[in-house]
């Protein structure tokens, strides 16, 4: 579960304020009401998940952590917005220690991940709810713009041998 709370290094929205919790903002699983100022919608996608991933990772069941992360919203300029988040590590999964996260993406074991077999994997193994990948997270992993992500371009968990390199 996770508390969220404008940090005191902002300078747009209101210090100190809760702005979100997965334990009382929430309907059928999903995150609602999640707004920092009047005016500022938010979205808990994109870089905010993949900052809770990276920061989770290897922490302990009954753990409280904190994550500080800047916001990318569309604030006017000079206008910063940093998030702080008070995380309790209520279960722990071993499905992700040490997994080649490329091979379960490439699920036509052709060597490269589609956009497709992306979204496929996130609503399989992340309860990700949308039938799209955002174009700055996609275009950030698919470094030559080719529409496929190939083993050198993945930089989540992927072993040490590139499987279509593999001997049989």
């Amino acid at each position: 579960h996770y508390e969220g709370v404008v940090d005191e290094s902002s300078t747009h929205g209101e210090i100190g304020a809760h702005f979100h919790s997965s334990r009382t903002d929430t309907k059928d699983g999903e995150a609602v009401g999640i707004r920092i100022t009047a005016d500022d919608d938010f979205d808990m996608s994109g870089p905010i998940i993949k900052a809770f991933d990276i920061a989770v990772r290897g922490l302990c069941k009954g753990v409280r952590a904190q994550l500080i992360v800047p916001t990318m919203s569309k604030n006017p300029p000079g206008q910063k917005i940093t998030l702080r988040f008070a995380i309790d590590i209520v279960d722990v999964s071993d499905k992700f220690l040490g997994a080649n996260e490329f091979a379960r993406m490439d699920t036509d074991y052709d060597g490269l991940i589609t956009m497709e077999e992306w979204i496929t994997y996130l609503q399989e193994y992340h309860n990700w709810t949308h039938d799209y990948i955002p174009d700055d997270i996609w275009d950030k992993a698919d470094t030559n713009g080719d529409n496929i992500i190939t083993w050198d371009e993945f930089d989540g968990p992927k072993g040490d041998v590139d499987p279509t390199k593999e001997e049989l």
